[in-house]
């Protein structure tokens, strides 16, 4: 599970570049999905790595307060996408789904429902 943090500097290391097809071997950014399990809101943004190794890719995900993202657990995708792409669409063809799991968004809520699905 990723912990975010609202209004501040989160960095966070997956690995991702091992689980691209072969034919992404020019893949420069990352399209990120989140939705909330309660709401189901989906967000969806396009980040370049800070660190892009052969083991691993480092990224600096900064929550703003004027997000649509609220406290709460997500579900969130990473896709990779050729470099220069403005896509922010999950469901395009030249997008390459290689990373799913949960995510916590701390922030500007103190209670938190916690909802297993």
């Amino acid at each position: 599970m990723i912990y975010l943090k609202k209004e501040e500097n989160n960095i966070v290391a997956l690995t991702l570049l091992e689980k691209l097809p072969v034919s992404f071997s020019g893949v420069a950014e990352y399209l990120f999905w989140f939705k909330n399990d309660l709401t189901n809101l989906e967000s969806t943004f396009i980040l370049d790595p800070l660190v892009n190794s052969w083991r691993f890719q480092e990224f600096n995900i900064n929550i703003s307060a004027s997000t649509v993202l609220n406290t709460g657990f997500y579900v969130y995708q990473v896709y990779g996408q050729t470099s220069g792409s403005t896509n922010t669409d999950i469901t395009f063809s030249g997008a390459a789904l290689v990373e799913t799991g949960k995510v916590y968004i701390n922030g500007d809520n103190p209670s938190i429902n916690n909802v297993y699905r």
